[in-house]
């Protein structure tokens, strides 16, 4: 059964590190100016919304949930993904994040204030991203999080 545990780590290794290179690639193409961030060509006012031309947001959301997924699938997804059945791989599979599912479902005034504390200071199982994230990407992401 620990002959699973090394693909495993293998597949998300490589996953982690074709996205950061995409990423990486996709930053110099800003800085170059051989591409223009979506986003800052929407604050100007010179293009329509597009995100990225891989990303097709959830129907029926509005333009700041919209922006919210985006940075969910990009910051949030690879440690809080929807939990795969045990029994798939082994069942000593370690739980190393928590269900974002339902988070604001029911949930009391003072949880939305809980969790932007949570995204911008962190805690010792999860980084901190007071400085990845600027204050309306945060609010963003609060926003598709509501949705979930």
């Amino acid at each position: 059964m620990k002959s699973m545990a090394r693909p495993i780590t293998l597949l998300v290794l490589v996953v982690g590190l074709l996205t950061l290179a995409a990423r990486l690639q996709a930053q110099s193409q800003v800085e170059t100016g051989q591409a223009r961030p979506d986003w800052a060509a929407e604050e100007a006012g010179t293009s329509a919304p597009s995100r990225d031309r891989f990303f097709f947001p959830t129907v029926g959301m509005t333009e700041q949930q919209q922006r919210g997924e985006f940075l969910y699938l990009q910051g949030c997804a690879l440690c809080h993904l929807p939990r795969l059945d045990k029994s798939i791989f082994y069942s000593n599979t370690p739980v190393v994040y928590y269900n974002l599912q339902g988070l604001f479902k029911g949930a009391a005034p003072g949880k939305e204030e809980e969790v932007r504390d949570m995204i911008l200071l962190g805690s010792a199982n999860m980084p901190a991203f007071r400085w990845a994230f600027e204050p309306q990407e945060i609010d963003d992401l609060i926003a598709y999080l509501k949705t979930r």
